[in-house]
């Protein structure tokens, strides 16, 4: 997860005697660690053919990548660095005898002309190729340059309501939420995680980042602070009032926030459950554009359930009646609402999640429902909609259930043991608007 290059303790459990060469990639720019791969390579006898396919212009210790082993393979597919008008790659070595072998095959496996010593093929570039990729090869350094520039952090704050929600825009691996680095919280369904990965598919980007979260850290506070001290290169208002600003964050920063961000044990999924899961089905890309943010900031709560045309409200023999209608949500046990009247459930056993006590001894054996997920009758609303406007949306016959206001904390202890809560059991703040970054991995 830290650098997506070749593990060589994984490769060489994968040898065998048909084995012959061994292709490290130098992936994003990273070059591989190549002194231990030529050691590798020659304590089994193998040759190195080296994946330069998107670092042309990379080095490993002042050597360009590609020119350390038996071969260097380079793409000029257009999505790469050095891109064509179609395919097109190279193949470079320091070998005569490797280079002679290499041109035949390329052409047939033909010399002189048509006299053909091996089965080879076509493999030439097209002259319109090769003619633009002199052209485009003259400003190559400066299109690096550019890149270089444009690849960044970001920081985005989102003020509404009062609010200021302030972290950084990234790319989150998907190696480390396989690996249990990034902890959900909620179960999810294969049928929405298909869906969203045709989605991604279709498209080929994230048009809106999953929102993580994070035990507060002094490195991260001491990087946002210093650069929202400077004026933010985007800020808009959108129709919900809301105020957005965006901050591309100097690369010199880039290094204390990858080794902030390594510090930390684990990261947790706040909101966005099904689009990390679908990215991970996918497999297409390599990370997931996340918003990462202080665990302080955020604003948890819980949903009001509404059940309909609950008739036989068996469920009141568990609870005591209210005399007052209550102002907020309950410190502790469970509010019910039911034909004018507030009820409160307070068994000993009611704990976070209270979500589950509710479906383990109301939803489901009093009024049989088995999914909540999928069952008609269920609907839900915010947590912070003040109860009168919950009543306000209740129909005759309806049933609601107002739950305590959950602490991260509890939700971050149920992550780390690797349990889930049922569905709808924290309404998590703040809410991203798609569109305001993006990641293209076509």
């Amino acid at each position: 997860p830290v650098c997506f290059n070749i593990d060589l303790s994984d490769a060489a459990s994968k040898l065998t005697t048909n084995t012959k060469a061994i292709m490290p990639v130098h992936l994003f720019g990273q070059a591989a660690d190549m002194d231990k791969t030529m050691s590798f390579a020659a304590e089994n006898g193998l040759k190195v053919i080296e994946d330069g396919a998107q670092a042309i212009g990379a080095r490993y210790k002042g050597r360009a990548v590609g020119s350390i082993g038996d071969f260097g393979a380079y793409s000029f597919f257009p999505s790469k660095n050095l891109g064509g008008f179609g395919d097109g790659g190279m193949l470079v070595t320091n070998d005569d005898e490797l280079a002679e072998m290499a041109l035949m095959l390329r052409n047939h496996g033909m010399n002189p002309k048509y006299y053909h010593k091996y089965i080879g093929g076509n493999f030439r570039c097209d002259a319109l190729q090769a003619a633009l990729l002199r052209v485009k090869l003259r400003h190559y350094a400066d299109y690096t340059k550019n890149r270089q520039t444009n690849a960044s952090y970001y920081i985005y704050r989102q003020t509404w309501h009062g609010h200021a929600f302030t972290g950084i825009i990234g790319l989150a691996s998907l190696k480390d939420y396989q690996a249990g680095r990034i902890k959900p919280h909620e179960a999810t369904l294969a049928k929405r995680e298909q869906l969203f990965a045709a989605y991604l598919e279709s498209v080929g980007f994230h048009a809106e980042p999953i929102l993580l979260t994070h035990e507060p850290h002094p490195t991260i506070s001491s990087v946002i602070g210093e650069v929202t001290a400077l004026n933010a290169d985007v800020e808009f208002a959108t129709t919900d009032m809301a105020i957005h600003c965006l901050w591309p964050v100097p690369q010199s920063f880039n290094e204390r926030i990858a080794q902030a961000f390594g510090d930390m044990d684990a990261l947790y999924v706040a909101d966005g459950h099904h689009r990390i899961a679908s990215s991970k089905l996918l497999n297409k890309q390599d990370g997931v554009m996340a918003f990462v943010l202080d665990e302080s900031q955020l604003h948890v709560t819980s949903f009001h359930r509404i059940v309909s045309d609950d008739q036989d409200c068996t469920w009141i023999d568990l609870a005591s009646p209210l005399k007052d209608a209550p102002q907020g949500l309950p410190e502790s046990g469970i509010y019910a609402f039911h034909g004018g009247n507030w009820y409160h459930l307070t068994d000993e056993g009611i704990a976070f999640p209270e979500s589950q006590w509710l479906f383990d001894h109301v939803l489901h054996p009093c009024m049989q429902i088995i999914d909540e997920r999928d069952d008609a009758r269920m609907r839900y609303l915010p947590g912070d909609l003040p109860l009168d406007q919950l009543i306000e949306a209740l129909d005759e016959g309806d049933s609601a259930f107002v739950l305590p206001k959950p602490h991260w904390k509890d939700v971050r202890s149920l992550a780390d043991r690797g349990e889930t809560v049922p569905p709808k059991s924290t309404y998590i703040e703040p809410k991203l608007r798609s569109g305001i970054t993006l990641y293209a991995w076509e």
